[in-house]
């Protein structure tokens, strides 16, 4: 998913999701690394937690929303959670 599709299927408003939904709330690439994930793209899948090592590729994607914003910096190397809970809701934050 890029970060066009995501610009056109949710509303983002400073970098962060504001659709009513499973994304709510969450930093615009949450669909991104959901969608890698159910791609099999994850570098580990364990018990509804999935991480992603960033590549200079999903910096690309996402370049202009990671330098001083409130979802924060991202560079490359740095790993990315993925959480689903229960409910169905996803949760997306660096670590």
């Amino acid at each position: 998913m890029t970060r066009e599709e995501i610009e056109r299927d949710y509303k983002v408003v400073g970098g962060i999701i504001r659709s009513p939904g499973k994304f709510e709330g969450e930093p615009i690439w949450a669909p991104y690394f959901w969608e890698a994930l159910l791609n099999g793209e994850a570098d580990t899948d364990e018990g509804g937690v999935a991480t992603f090592t960033v590549t200079k590729e999903d910096v690309a994607q996402f370049a202009d929303i990671y330098g001083g914003t409130e979802i924060g910096d991202l560079s490359v190397g740095e790993v990315v959670v993925l959480e689903c809970c229960d409910n169905g809701f996803v949760y997306c934050w660096v670590r």
